[in-house]
């Protein structure tokens, strides 16, 4: 069966994103844990949440930032090739092999974006939100 998959034009193409997805977005957790991981000891002494996140953002030319992009570029990739995957899996007569093999790539994007939502949440998104929030309510603040 493995043989007839990888035989197989369709699955090639999708084994072929997952692996070159799957190596991105490990290389990205693993300097983004590094980032979190010195954020965390950088910025621990900070009392006021407002000055550390915004510290924690501007660490290294704004790296956090940066890193909170990629982190949505990747998780918007993978969400839309789960859509697409989906659309071929319902709208199109494909064999069962590469039915499974869409199933598979669709759980490893799914545990993928969990990934990403899980090392970026913190320190660095929960900075953006603080720093969204209080900037927004200064915002509003100044307009009564």
């Amino acid at each position: 069966m493995l043989n007839k998959v990888i035989s197989n034009d369709k699955c090639k193409t999708i084994l072929i994103f997952d692996a070159v997805y799957t190596v991105i977005t490990a290389l990205f957790l693993f300097f983004l844990n590094s980032l979190n991981n010195t954020l965390l000891k950088t910025f621990a002494n900070i009392d006021n949440e407002f000055l550390k996140s915004f510290k924690l953002l501007q660490h290294n030319n704004w790296q956090p930032i940066k890193y909170f992009i990629v982190a949505i570029v990747l998780m918007v990739i993978a969400a839309y090739y789960i859509r697409h995957l989906w659309k071929c899996i319902k709208e199109t007569h494909i064999e069962t092999e590469e039915v499974l093999v869409a199933i598979c790539s669709m759980i490893l994007m799914l545990i993928l974006i969990l990934c990403i939502i899980y090392y970026i949440d913190n320190p660095i998104l929960r900075a953006v939100m603080v720093v969204a929030l209080s900037s927004y309510a200064t915002y509003i603040a100044t307009l009564e």
